[in-house]
């Protein structure tokens, strides 16, 4: 309950510091970070698939980020 608590201050603290769509892709990182550690400490096996799709996710995460939605650019 603690562990979630601070979780939830500190999306909405994220959220209010650098705006909801940097924010999000937090939650797109989780998968890609989870994988990593699972094939590193536990020795699980990776397939060729994962590695591509973190780099779709990736890929996707910096278009999201670098488009300018005020169209001044």
């Amino acid at each position: 309950m603690i562990g979630t608590s601070l979780t939830f201050l500190l999306n909405y603290s994220m959220i209010r510091d650098i705006g909801a769509t940097v924010t999000s892709t937090v939650a797109y990182v989780i998968p890609i970070v989870s994988t990593a550690l699972g094939v590193v400490a536990l020795g699980e096996p990776l397939t060729w698939y994962q590695p591509v799709g973190a780099v779709i996710v990736i890929s996707g995460a910096v278009l999201t980020q670098s488009r300018d939605v005020s169209g001044t650019r």
